[in-house]
């Protein structure tokens, strides 16, 4: 992904809009299991039905290329990105309280505030597993489901 140097200039995108993409999001950032691979040209056609955003170009780049890779080089990759090394876990509160008690009164903290809105995380997972609080963003809106996104940006930008 580029990093934006000067700011964008692009309309800012309709709640409708930001729930398309952080669904999307919280999709491709799980593992390419079996319902993934199958959907991957769905997956591709909604990148690309996405309106001009500031992401928009790098998630059809990135949609493409998960589209054309064979399934096990696509599962190494999540596997040797997310799973092998610490700066690129998907866990949100490791980056800002490593495995301390703190961060267990954060996914508590998370896990209420998803209750709140009336969702509930999936059994097995942990609250702040990245595609789960994807999801909660586009599900509850930009200020409610995105304040836990804007909370750990620090730690992980």
């Amino acid at each position: 992904m580029k990093l934006r140097t000067r700011p964008d200039t692009t309309p800012e995108a309709s709640p409708r809009e930001r729930a398309a993409f952080l669904r999307l999001v919280s999709l491709l950032l799980q593992y390419p299991d079996d319902g993934l691979l199958a959907a991957r040209d769905e997956l591709c056609r909604a990148a690309g039905a996405l309106p001009v955003s500031p992401g928009r170009d790098d998630l059809v780049a990135f949609t493409g290329w998960y589209r054309e890779c064979e399934p096990m080089p696509l599962a190494r990759s999540y596997v040797e990105t997310f799973d092998l090394r610490r700066r690129s876990s998907l866990y949100l509160t490791y980056y800002l309280h490593g495995d301390t008690r703190r961060r267990g009164m954060a996914l508590l903290t998370l896990k209420q505030r998803y209750r709140v809105a009336g969702l509930v995380p999936p059994e097995g997972e942990l609250p702040d597993f990245l595609p789960v609080v994807c999801e909660f963003a586009a599900l509850a809106g930009p200020v409610t489901g995105e304040a836990p996104l804007r909370q750990h940006r620090r730690g992980w930008s």
